[in-house]
């Protein structure tokens, strides 16, 4: 009869996490993340049947926690500013924790986060983050900015500044300011 181990998905995510940021993508092993575990190699693949397939997961996991987190600092945020600072701060830890991950597996997070096991498509993450953006603006008293294109094209641009490592927020503050000023919309 086969040893059923209890939370053994959540145990293989906790302890790959771990050796991911301790060793890196390149040092990320199967075997030592199912040794860790207490289990043998194949059992872990019958949760997740690649290497990809689990960092995915992780990323995934993650992602879901930073959701959270956002969803928490954008109910806190004063104003819409505020939250689009929310935004990119929350990007940018995201980002900043998973670089050294995209560099030394040398796929894109697109690649990464695309994968079929591993979070959907970019596109998703587009809608959830604008689907917020619209929600704050509302909640702000703002339900003109709710509408059209301006959610996702702060959405395109927060992402975009918060993959660059040392991009300053205060340097485009003040335009994303006056895009959010109702007489200059």
């Amino acid at each position: 009869m086969p040893k059923i181990i209890a939370n053994a998905r959540e145990d293989i995510l906790r302890t790959a996490t771990d050796c991911l940021f301790e060793n890196g993508y390149g040092g990320l092993a199967i075997r030592d993340v199912a040794a860790r575990c207490g289990m043998a190699a194949g059992t872990l693949y019958n949760y997740f049947p690649s290497k990809l397939d689990l960092v995915s997961h992780i990323i995934l996991c993650e992602w879901v926690e930073s959701l959270k987190r956002l969803d928490a600092a954008l109910a806190d945020a004063p104003n819409c500013s505020a939250g689009l600072r929310c935004v990119f701060e929350a990007l940018s830890r995201f980002s900043g924790r998973f670089r050294p991950v995209w560099e030394d597996s040398r796929l894109s997070p697109e690649a990464l986060s695309g994968h079929p096991r591993g979070g959907g498509h970019r596109a998703q993450l587009h809608l959830q983050l604008s689907e917020r953006l619209r929600d704050l603006f509302r909640r702000q008293k703002h339900p003109e900015l709710a509408e059209g294109f301006l959610a996702d094209f702060l959405v395109r641009n927060l992402l975009h500044y918060s993959m660059e490592p040392d991009f300053d927020y205060d340097v485009i503050a003040p335009l994303l300011q006056q895009l959010l000023e109702k007489e200059d919309l």
